[in-house]
């Protein structure tokens, strides 16, 4: 029995800038796949932020407090 062939590495894409955490001023860290409505939380502090639009070329990460 063959082994499964190895999926193609994701190309990663260039964020359109770093969120600094409002709260700690902490880096906030994004995995690329967020969508619109996802929740991310800051990896210091824990403060929850909800996306409410993704970065593309032209536009940066905009999210909303969660609490």
């Amino acid at each position: 029995m063959a082994l499964k062939p190895r999926p193609p590495l994701a190309e990663s894409k260039p964020m359109a800038r770093e969120i600094a955490c409002p709260v700690c001023d902490a880096d906030l860290l994004f995995a690329g796949d967020e969508a619109k409505g996802d929740t991310v939380v800051c990896g210091y502090c824990g403060a929850p932020y909800t996306v409410r639009a993704v970065a593309t070329p032209d536009a940066d990460w905009d999210l909303e407090e969660d609490f």
